[in-house]
């Protein structure tokens, strides 16, 4: 198995599941989601993902332990990202979209 093509399909599944994720919290659920609904969700998917990537990939001597692992990775680097990256992606969008209508958002507050 080649370990950079690991990597990439780690990276974007991981990135997918992340803008996924606020999508459905946004879009889907507009903001009603509670917070086991979401984890749920992105577990549902990592896992989805993980069983892809070992079906997909050519594994030699990868075992389930090491399948389970990297799901349980994923779960956490797609968490983390959408914690850190794609909700202050989100917000510098949709600012710039409100901007770009002609609304003044300036005091606004955007506590969640």
């Amino acid at each position: 198995m080649d370990w950079k093509i690991l990597g990439v399909v780690f990276a974007l599944s991981v990135l997918c599941i992340a803008m996924f994720l606020e999508m459905y919290k946004k879009i889907i659920r507009k903001d009603r989601a509670k917070n086991w609904e979401c984890m749920v969700v992105a577990l549902v998917f990592s896992v989805g993902l993980t069983m892809v990537a070992y079906g997909g990939l050519s594994h030699e001597n990868i075992h389930w332990p090491l399948c389970f692992l990297y799901g349980g990775i994923m779960f956490a680097c797609q968490f983390t990202l959408d914690m850190l990256f794609i909700k202050k992606l989100g917000k510098a969008i949709g600012k710039a979209l409100l901007k770009q209508k002609g609304v003044n958002i300036d005091g606004f507050n955007w506590n969640e």
